[in-house]
């Protein structure tokens, strides 16, 4: 038990901080950290969680302490998370000025860009007709797959048209609703689980109070025959 509380523990404090770290991070972080450091945060988190709970269910003598330490623990997750989103604004504007300067400095900054694109299908930072006028030549990664040729072709017509922001902007947006989702959805199942074991509890102690009535209202005269 002493272990299981210190570990959601320090998953808890682990998420805070990471989260107080989010601004220091961007201005260094590559495009991976900013859009998956929310999973390293949460994914510890709900495994840690799955654990407590299946360990709840199994040892009835202590899964009422153990359902309700692991309530708080993602309570106190969903709260950090709260705070955090009042930056979600602020943090696009950064996702974009780092994107920004990571495409301003090509040169040095060509093998991650190529990468990026590879991965998200798209061209410069707002189009591909910013390398057109920075007189860059066309990276690979812009060209497209041709099924009727059966080979990249950089061409005007399989050019990704789109520019990397514009497919980056949805991806962590809808990553952000994942990360809410996740959370919400255990705390949904831990609630109903916690209630239930609240209200056996209080039949119980309204069980022994009858009993305790009945024998206290039972006339003197009457004893209890022994078997």
């Amino acid at each position: 038990m002493q272990a299981i509380v210190i570990v959601i523990f320090s998953t808890t404090v682990m998420a805070a901080v990471l989260r107080a770290m989010l601004f220091s991070w961007t201005k260094w972080a590559t495009l991976d950290v900013i859009l998956e450091y929310e999973w390293f945060i949460m994914g510890p988190s709900i495994a840690i969680m799955v654990i407590v709970i299946a360990f709840g269910v199994l040892n009835r003598k202590d899964s009422e302490s153990v359902l309700r330490l692991a309530i708080f623990s993602f309570s106190f997750i969903m709260l950090v998370e709260v705070a955090g989103s009042f930056l979600v604004t602020e943090s696009y504007s950064l996702l974009y000025d780092n994107m920004y300067l990571l495409f301003q400095n090509y040169i040095s900054n060509a093998n991650k860009i190529s990468e990026f694109q590879w991965r998200f299908e798209c061209c410069g930072l707002q189009s591909f007709r910013e390398y057109q006028l920075r007189n860059i030549t066309l990276p690979p990664s812009c060209c497209s797959f041709s099924a009727d040729l059966n080979e990249f072709v950089c061409d005007a017509k399989y050019t990704y048209r789109k520019g990397c922001y514009e497919q980056i902007e949805p991806v962590a947006f809808y990553a952000s609703i994942v990360k809410w989702c996740i959370p919400a959805f255990a705390l949904v199942l831990l609630i109903p689980i916690d209630l239930r074991r609240g209200f056996e509890e209080m039949l119980g102690v309204q069980r022994k109070r009858v009993d305790t009535t009945d024998s206290e209202t039972q006339p003197l005269g009457v004893q209890t025959e022994k078997p």
